[in-house]
């Protein structure tokens, strides 16, 4: 019998916390038992991740490991993850691949515990690696290396679908987890940009994966993986890929969209490029309910501008056109929307910092009941990025190159418990973002940073407050909290525990909850503790129990698409009433 190939996603953290499915994975798994290769895939996340990994290796006995590691924050996990597969078993053979595999490619296979890296598209490298005849795509630590020839393509599609039965590769409880906070489904590869901070830009695009231009996948394998995702999420879907250089993607989606069952599918759409309003137009009549990203780059109009005139960002778009979207989609029944923007950019200057204020708190202001998110990240350096291969050509300083500089980062993060951005400025630690103006002291963006993020998070706690305000009614018999949602992306679900809470501490032995105004997408409790989605209602789950044992009632009128997961579990008494069909702008 073949023994399978274990997919395992790295830990982000040493405790197993922050962890993020690549379902890439589920991809590979699939095409490797579509060619006769058994395959699982699992995360090595939660505190008792070595103790799973070492049951599977038992329950398997698989001859390879597959390792991802696309993102570069996973680097170091990913190192430690193989280091503990080989003092569990040496024999077995680990493979790492992804973006972030590729570029260090013979560092990883010199200077770690792999035995192989896949360099770009995986797919039919990997299969022939395992099957003992490595073709191309390949760097293995007994001196094989074979230039990246397989690279996937529009014009020759290979069966790249999800398998209809997914248990087949995964656990439930894996499946449910990321449909929960994850379900992308992938519709193309590729990027003609030079955004200067991107190591997925155009050059990036050719150096790593030997891709120029476009992929887009067959509109038929988009439809059959949006079904078998769907099983597991809930008819929600993710999509991220809006490539704005080329125009053939208006006809792309615009023929996938027609092939949808109307008001199916929730969907969280993360745009590269600024839509036009027919675009929007047809997500809010195609979709259940939509999120919506709007990717600013940057805060500041005046260096978006100049920026873009240099080919080092996305094509200029001034703050009106933003607003004007976002305006449109706050009058949709059935949408929400984010704005991201990047701190730090080459060229910054204090009154760029100042105009990210002024931008930043004046959206808040007159759209906040649209914005589910609003968020600034700082500028980092990644491995392939333009600013790590030519510095001086932005003025920046970059601190973090080679291997050794990204594995001694990730390491130090790896033992903390904070988020990548989270790290602190330190001279004697390494540069929490690997990069900064040769002008300015190296902790300056840091600084903007955290100040920055604390102005946004204040103001929109203000619009959380006051949407809060309004939702809560004290009757004679019954506390009412009303909760309110347009997409799926804000989780009002996160409120009942609140409102629970205040309802006992004022005496009340009930809790009504109208959600017939949102769309509700609760995790039951195995998946809401492994997805990490509310921390908050976890450390209140044996209160939470006690309390509905001891006589606390919660009654929730809800939609008929509704889930209530958790809620339900505990013994909420559900009212379900007919989803009603929006009413459109």
């Amino acid at each position: 019998m073949t023994k399978p190939v274990l997919f395992i996603n790295p830990p982000r953290r040493h405790d197993g916390t922050r962890s993020l499915f690549n379902n890439a994975t589920l991809t590979l798994a699939s095409f490797l038992v579509r060619n006769g290769q058994p395959a699982r895939t699992y995360s090595a996340s939660g505190p008792d991740w070595k103790y799973n990994v070492q049951g599977w290796l038992k329950e398997h006995q698989p001859s390879h490991v597959a390792i991802s590691c696309k993102w570069w924050d996973t680097l170091f996990g990913a190192v430690q993850l193989a280091k503990f597969i080989k003092s569990v078993d040496p024999d077995i053979r680990c493979v790492v691949g992804g973006q972030t595999a590729t570029s260090f490619a013979h560092d990883i296979v010199t200077k770690t515990d792999f035995d192989a890296v896949i360099k770009g598209d995986g797919e039919q490298p990997l299969l022939d690696y395992v099957r003992g005849k490595p073709s191309s795509n390949i760097v293995t630590a007994d001196g094989l290396d074979l230039p990246v020839a397989y690279v996937q393509k529009s014009s020759k599609p290979e069966n790249l679908r999800l398998l209809d039965d997914l248990t087949e590769i995964a656990d439930p409880l894996l499946l449910k987890t990321v449909g929960h906070s994850a379900p992308y489904i992938w519709t193309g590869k590729g990027c003609r940009c030079a955004c200067l901070f991107c190591g997925g830009s155009a050059l990036g695009q050719k150096k790593i994966f030997g891709r120029k231009g476009y992929l887009y996948r067959p509109i038929e394998h988009v439809l059959a993986d949006m079904e078998v995702m769907a099983k597991w999420s809930d008819n929600t879907i993710m999509f991220d890929f809006d490539p704005i250089a080329d125009p053939q993607k208006a006809d792309y989606y615009k023929e996938l969209f027609e092939q949808l069952p109307a008001q199916k599918y929730h969907l969280f759409f993360y745009s590269w490029s600024l839509p036009d309003l027919d675009f929007v137009n047809t997500l809010e009549n195609r979709f259940r309910s939509v999120f919506l990203s709007l990717d600013a780059q940057c805060y500041s109009e005046r260096l978006r501008r100049e920026l873009a005139s240099k080919n080092q960002l996305k094509p200029f778009r001034p703050n009106a056109d933003f607003e004007e979207i976002i305006a449109r989609i706050g009058r949709s029944p059935n949408m929400e929307t984010g704005l991201y923007g990047i701190i730090g950019l080459a060229g910054e200057k204090p009154e760029d910092v100042q105009a990210a204020y002024e931008w930043t708190g004046g959206v808040i202001d007159r759209h906040g009941y649209t914005l589910s998110e609003l968020s600034v990240t700082p500028l980092s350096t990644e491995p392939g990025s333009l600013i790590d291969r030519n510095p001086d050509k932005y003025g920046m300083v970059v601190t973090r190159k080679s291997f050794e500089d990204y594995m001694a980062f990730t390491g130090h993060q790896y033992f903390t418990a904070g988020g990548i951005h989270q790290a602190d400025y330190d001279p004697l630690l390494p540069h929490p973002y690997g990069v900064h103006s040769q002008h300015e002291h190296p902790g300056r963006v840091h600084a903007d940073y955290h100040n920055l993020t604390n102005f946004i998070a204040q103001k929109m706690d203000q619009v959380h407050q006051a949407r809060s305000a309004q939702c809560l009614k004290f009757f004679v018999d019954r506390v009412q909290l009303k909760v309110e949602s347009k997409s799926r992306f804000y989780n009002p679900w996160t409120l009942l525990s609140w409102g629970l809470r205040t309802a006992m501490e004022r005496g009340y032995k009930t809790l009504e909850v109208d959600a017939c105004e949102a769309h509700i997408l609760c995790p039951d409790a195995d998946v809401l503790k492994a997805a990490e989605l509310d921390p908050d209602t976890v450390a209140r789950l044996e209160g939470i129990q006690k309390a509905l044992q001891e006589g606390m009632k919660v009654r929730i009128l809800s939609t008929s698409d509704a889930v209530w997961g958790l809620w339900e579990d505990l013994g909420a008494e559900i009212v379900r009433q007919p989803a009603p069909t929006p009413a459109r702008a």
